[in-house]
């Protein structure tokens, strides 16, 4: 028996209520794989275990976009700097970034 789940299942599965959310705020970190229909994203963070990828969500509606700054940075692996809240658990790490806005180029 295999069974399917969506992106709310998996919100749901992954959201824990014990989390905060830390205000808007600037950082740099390259996309490393996104999703244009959905804005779904991943995210290493520049000064953060090279490893480590946060899942993200970006809401600035270029995202959409053919050749937008937030493909570009994917596809040439390339630091981008950008806004966005963190959802943070209880143990300081950042569980998920809501990104909103790139700072001008």
């Amino acid at each position: 028996m295999t069974a399917k789940l969506d992106q709310d299942d998996k919100d749901r599965f992954y959201n824990d209520e014990n989390n905060t959310k830390d205000p808007t705020r600037l950082y740099r970190g390259i996309i490393s794989e996104m999703d244009m229909e959905t804005g779904a994203c991943k995210v290493k963070l520049q000064g953060v275990d090279s490893n480590k990828r946060i899942n993200a969500l970006i809401t600035d509606p270029v995202y959409r976009q053919p050749g937008n700054r937030y493909v570009i940075s994917m596809s040439r692996a390339e630091l981008i700097e950008f806004y966005a809240k963190a959802e943070v658990r209880p143990d300081g790490t950042v569980s998920k970034l809501h990104i909103s806005d790139t700072t001008p180029q």
